[in-house]
């Protein structure tokens, strides 16, 4: 079977987030948390989903606002630099991925970036970088992008 759109996305964004320099790994809907000796050698980066919305009632076409949060990891030090200095390099290289290559991937119409929030869930070493994707499917084929 074909994978919805949606899913098409997000493994397309997985696999653009693995090439970033200095990324160890990079995790679609990662069950468990990030371990501390996972980030040594590098960040490494979570992508969820965070919601979708649906914002039309055309019988065609389906625009839907999918919510991506991408979670950073880095190995922070007590007398090192913060969380938001070693994510600097690796948010604008997201950032960069997110309004260049993402956009061709299947469906895509738009993105927005959304907020960023530094130790999300008090989780030390870790922001949270979330943005929203605008992408348009056929409404009675799911695996097909539209236009």
């Amino acid at each position: 079977m074909t994978q919805t759109v949606p899913l098409q996305v997000k493994l397309g964004l997985k696999t653009l987030l693995e090439a970033i320099p200095g990324v160890y790994r990079a995790y679609l809907n990662r069950p468990q948390p990030v371990g501390e000796n996972e980030v040594e050698r590098g960040a490494v980066i979570v992508l969820r989903e965070d919601g979708t919305r649906s914002n039309t009632d055309n019988q065609w076409s389906l625009p839907l606002t999918v919510q991506i949060r991408i979670s950073v990891y880095v190995d922070i030090q007590i007398s090192g630099p913060t969380v938001d200095e070693l994510v600097d390099p690796y948010w604008q290289a997201i950032n960069t991925i997110l309004h260049g290559p993402a956009r061709s991937l299947p469906g895509v119409q738009g993105v927005r970036f959304v907020e960023s929030q530094p130790e999300a869930e008090n989780d030390a070493g870790r922001m949270d970088l979330i943005y929203n994707l605008m992408i348009r499917v056929n409404q009675l084929d799911l695996t097909q992008p539209s236009s």
